[in-house]
């Protein structure tokens, strides 16, 4: 059984309005796989490739008895010994339902994403569809932003900005809300833009993505506005040679160990103490934050076909944080 959104998206194609809300089920064995779609979604699921074609099976909920209980009938109808779900799809409610149905099931931890990871050929152009549309996103803003008084500009006018700019290129949305921290808030990695005006003589950290046909892209600039002190410039060529080098050794068979100890060795060699509030990258797809997630391990091992991030930031608490962050395909 598939509940998770994004899953059933890569195995079906069926997306609904709101994917927090699990608006669908998929139920797949050796034999057919059934879409299972709430009755305000019949339309969208019946133009489905698979559906039209089909290699799915749309079930409705036209009695609108509620999908669940759609769900659990469904189940005792097919011929299984028991239902593999994912442990992180269901709530406590949800699998005391089911096994009040006597179904038995058996627990598979990420199934679907350990599938995800490996991205074919039309995924990987539309991650790189993605990932260039975010990089022009970021030119075009920055443009903007150099071309006025920023100073008369809060965080929020630039997150309102850079999703006009996404839409005009041909965006079909952005990945998630925009991260635009002015001085001292870009020492925050992860930063909910304010009303707080652009400052002057400091950085401005941005870390955007968008979407297309699903995927998405991911990268991070911080620009510096004005004079900034020396420290500040010392440390953005510091993180700008950590991303490079880093970016550059992705291939298959590196692994997650092999980069950190790259990004280390840099940071080391120019002063920086070798630490980290986050980690030096993930995956991208359908997801803007996936598998794999770059540990500094020697087990994890870079494959072709991934999609990765490169992220590395240095953060002074209260002054500053400076990150680089893009996107690469394992080669």
């Amino acid at each position: 059984m598939v509940y998770d959104p994004y899953n059933l998206r890569y195995l079906t194609g069926f997306s609904g309005a709101a994917p927090a809300e699990h608006e669908s089920f998929a139920l797949i064995n050796q034999h057919n796989a059934k879409l299972i779609v709430p009755l305000m979604y019949v339309e969208a699921a019946r133009k489905l490739t698979l559906v039209q074609q089909g290699s799915v099976q749309l079930i409705v909920d036209e009695k609108k008895e509620g999908l669940f209980s759609v769900v659990l009938r469904e189940m005792q109808s097919l011929d299984a010994v028991d239902i593999i779900i994912d442990e992180k799809d269901l709530n406590v409610a949800e699998l005391r339902k089911i096994e009040s149905q006597k179904i038995v099931c058996a627990s598979s931890l990420s199934l679907v994403e350990h599938m995800r990871v490996i991205k074919d050929a039309h995924e990987l152009n539309l991650v790189q569809q993605a990932d260039e549309m975010t990089h022009l996103t970021l030119v075009e803003f920055e443009v903007w932003l150099r071309s006025l008084d920023f100073t008369q500009k809060t965080e929020l006018d630039c997150v309102e900005k850079i999703r006009e700019i996404a839409l005009r290129l041909g965006a079909d949305g952005l990945s998630f809300d925009p991260i635009v921290a002015s001085g001292a808030a870009s020492s925050q990695p992860h930063y909910s833009p304010t009303r707080t005006k652009i400052q002057n003589n400091s950085v401005l950290l941005v870390d955007i993505g968008v979407k297309i046909g699903g995927y998405c892209g991911d990268r991070t600039a911080t620009f510096v506005l004005g004079h900034v002190h020396a420290e500040i410039e010392h440390v953005m060529r510091v993180v700008q040679e950590a991303h490079d080098r880093c970016a550059a050794m992705v291939a298959d068979g590196v692994t997650g160990k092999q980069l950190y100890d790259e990004l280390w060795r840099v940071y080391v060699n120019y002063g920086l103490p070798a630490t980290m509030p986050h980690s030096l990258g993930h995956g991208v797809g359908l997801e803007i934050h996936e598998a794999p997630f770059l540990r500094p391990l020697e087990d994890q091992v870079l494959k072709k076909g991934m999609v990765v991030t490169i992220e590395p930031g240095f953060y002074v608490e209260g002054k500053f944080g400076v990150r680089v962050e893009s996107g690469v395909v394992v080669r």
